[in-house]
């Protein structure tokens, strides 16, 4: 094994005079090389030929350097001498990385990063599995979507093998389908109905607001391939059907509220149904209130269990007494742990209860002064009512400055303080005709509105 540095990497004479060949090794004892590189001698900087070495002494990677920053054309080889990689320097900071290797990714753009890593960007084509190759995109090295390679998934929905598409091409992914579907699309490329209505049918809570556009750009034209999937599907795969019937705007009759209703109750809070829900509620909002209300009461579904139980998810977009009632019955029979154990529930019905107490406040005040008085998570509505900002809530409020519960109590005093100037009415009022603790806390609020009052106990 040649072990010199001119053996190692012949420095062209045109740099003999300005650079030195600099060797690293495996190890101390200097026997086994691991990288030769061209350094100019003025200052160190890597600039020319350079070479990596196998352990056995074998090539790894040939390449060069311009100025410290890699160059030019770059090989990989495998121990047994074979080519599986090349990489093409730009000079801006990335390269084209092609893999000869059939087992490895076809290749794509990788830019350098702080740290000396090279990280993948944009559309790379990887294999999946045997013969089956998908097209990923990356940004900064990490994959933020991928598709099949179009042409096969052309032909696979063009024959209607939906289901191949999905398991064959994509792994089973109906994300990575429907990422395929939208740029076929984009190169005007037809989607029949019977096959869009098939591809819904496969996706799920997280990935049914990709086929939204479809059915809304297919409008009427799809509509008979959707009366026969309702008629096909009567009591299955109501969130995909809904989505579909609702994509396509047209008016909702008996059969699309029981299919709405109950796709409302298969969708959560969820950051993964986060788009999903955000197309029900804007279809929920274009409906008159009554049906609204209706709807996120689960009236027209065909579970008793969810007849009369208002979905928290969607229950902003319908600020009756009705759904607010059925909300606060809810609340009333949580379980104590509910807080310590999901506290990210919690926020959420806070916030939903905001949002309502924002439209109307006096059913909170109600419940609050009457079955709400000793319930459990009291200090959530007691949240809720604050965050109304109207001042007819100061006499609720004040009646549970002192409440025996911390949390409720805490609630209530710093919800009074947040009203700021808008509760000096009422706290005069309530210092007339009040007495008390209640008369103290008023007054103490008045001499110095927004003020803490944390601290008075």
């Amino acid at each position: 094994m040649p072990t010199s540095a001119d053996d190692l990497l012949p420095l062209p004479d045109a740099l003999r005079a300005t650079h030195v060949v600099v060797t690293e090794w495996y190890g101390a004892d200097e026997v086994r090389p691991w990288r030769v590189q061209a350094q100019r001698r003025c200052d160190g900087v890597a600039d020319g030929p350079m070479r990596i070495f196998h352990a056995d002494g074998t090539r790894y990677v040939e390449g060069a350097h311009r100025d410290g920053a890699p160059s030019e054309r770059w090989c990989w080889y495998t121990a047994k001498g074979e080519l599986f990689m090349t990489a093409e320097h730009h000079g801006d900071g990335t390269r084209t990385t092609r893999y000869v290797d059939p087992t490895r990714a076809a290749g794509g753009v990788e830019r350098l990063a702080h740290d000396g890593q090279w990280l993948r960007e944009g559309w790379w084509r990887e294999r999946l599995c045997d013969d089956v190759w998908i097209d990923a995109e990356y940004l900064q090295g990490a994959r933020v979507r991928a598709r099949p390679a179009l042409d096969a998934l052309r032909a696979r929905l063009d024959g209607g093998a939906v289901s191949d598409a999905v398991t064959v091409l994509a792994g089973g992914s109906v994300e990575t389908v429907y990422e395929g579907v939208d740029a076929l699309l984009a190169t005007g490329w037809t989607l029949a109905p019977d096959t869009a209505i098939a591809l819904a049918l496969a996706g799920d809570a997280t990935t049914l607001h990709r086929v939204v556009p479809w059915f809304a750009a297919m409008g009427e034209r799809a509509w008979p391939a959707v009366e026969r999937a309702l008629a096909a599907h009567d009591t299955t795969h109501a969130l995909a059907l809904a989505v579909v019937r609702t994509a396509m705007q047209r008016p909702l009759d008996a059969r699309g509220e029981q299919l709405l209703t109950d796709a409302l109750f298969e969708t959560t809070d969820a950051p993964a149904h986060h788009a999903l829900v955000a197309h029900f509620t804007a279809v929920l909002l274009a409906l008159p209130l009554p049906q609204r209300a209706a709807l996120v009461l689960g009236a027209p579904s065909r579970s008793a269990q969810r007849r009369g139980r208002a979905h928290w998810t969607y229950a902003a977009t319908a600020p009756t007494p009705a759904v607010i009632d059925a909300l606060l019955a809810e609340v009333a029979a949580m379980p104590a742990t509910v807080r310590t154990k999901t506290p990210a529930r919690c926020d959420a019905i806070t916030a939903t209860l905001s949002a309502l107490a924002r439209h109307t406040v006096a059913p909170f005040c109600a419940w609050l002064e009457g079955d709400g008085r000793r319930a459990r998570h009291r200090a959530v509505v007691l949240h809720a009512t604050a965050a109304s900002g109207d001042p007819v809530v100061v006499p609720t409020l004040l009646s549970f400055a002192h409440d025996a519960q911390r949390e409720a109590r805490d609630a209530a005093r710093s919800g009074l303080a947040a009203l700021g100037e808008a509760a000096r009415g009422p706290l005069t009022l309530a210092v007339a005709g009040r007495r008390g603790r209640a008369r103290d806390l008023a007054q103490a609020l008045l001499a110095g509105l927004g003020g803490s009052i944390g601290a008075r106990r």
